[in-house]
């Protein structure tokens, strides 16, 4: 009887212990997330960024050869595409695929998916063609988000009729003695910024001002990636406050909670949030340790 007892609890502890992991999961994903763009990678042969408007139909593809060289923040420098994978998987940093294409496309990536092995692609081609992300991309691919989270993709992509999504040109530079082919991300923030913004940004219209250590061209590459998501950044200047981590630091008097634009920065930057004065700024974002992060060489 006692054993029984004991089996009893047991099962009703472990019950109890998924019931909540499940609940956490849930209630941490995107069908209680606010969002009103949602940005995602899927790497391979052909890769492509997807960014799906939550609330209206302005829908956007952008698709990238595996031979196109790109910028790889975390000081890799330039590297094809079609390299990233091995690059992220020999470094034990899935994260580039996020940095790297948010980076070129001043986006706020949210999810990438990508195959389980090392495969280097090779190609200059891409389709003209809008195509959508099969079922088996968010069945079989890795990724970075949770099976929640790859169901509500999964569940979005079935509504959305493939005629709403547009393709975005970019221009690309080649290196005569190389034959290297490029991404031009000052064209591309020329020409398409501010087509991938939130709208909610916009609407709390915050000010920020962005403060760096040492690095710059980091700074402003940061401020193109907030203004390409609808945060406007009023400053760029030297770090004069005592802080190696990253922070946030947004004034409050009036309220016990962030705003969305703050709070959203710290999750996508992995920073930390505080109340304290921001001058004439709504928003003072301390770079710290992401300047290392971020750098572009």
């Amino acid at each position: 009887m006692r054993v029984r007892y004991v089996y009893i609890i047991l099962v009703l502890f472990v019950g109890g212990y998924l019931s909540f992991k499940f609940a956490q999961i849930f209630g941490d994903s995107l069908f209680f997330k606010n969002k009103d763009r949602i940005n995602m990678v899927i790497y391979g042969q052909q890769s492509a960024l997807y960014s799906i408007d939550t609330n209206e139909s302005r829908h956007y593809v952008l698709y990238f050869p595996p031979d196109l060289k790109m910028q790889v923040p975390g000081g890799y420098g330039n590297y094809r595409v079609g390299s990233l994978g091995k690059l992220a998987k020999l470094d034990g940093n899935q994260d580039i695929y996020r940095k790297t294409f948010a980076f070129a496309t001043t986006a706020f990536v949210d999810y990438y998916f990508y195959p389980a092995g090392q495969e280097v692609y090779y190609g200059e081609k891409v389709s003209k063609t809008v195509t959508q992300p099969s079922f088996f991309d968010f069945i079989k691919y890795r990724s970075n988000a949770s099976i929640v989270d790859r169901i509500y993709l999964l569940l979005t992509f079935f509504r959305i009729n493939q005629a709403d999504i547009t393709l975005i040109d970019y221009l690309e530079r080649t290196n005569s003695a190389k034959k290297d082919i490029f991404f031009q991300e000052e064209s591309f923030k020329q020409e398409s910024i501010g087509l991938l913004f939130q709208k909610k940004y916009r609407t709390e219209h915050k000010s920020v001002q962005i403060l760096y250590d040492d690095r710059y061209q980091v700074a402003k590459n940061i401020a193109s990636l907030l203004e390409g998501n609808g945060i406007r950044v009023n400053d760029i200047s030297i770090n004069f406050i005592d802080k190696k981590k990253c922070l946030l630091i947004e004034d409050r008097p009036d309220s016990n909670q962030f705003s969305s634009t703050v709070v959203d920065m710290a999750d996508y930057f992995d920073c930390s949030i505080v109340k304290g004065k921001t001058d004439v700024y709504d928003i003072i974002f301390v770079l710290g340790n992401i300047e290392d992060d971020w750098e572009v060489v």
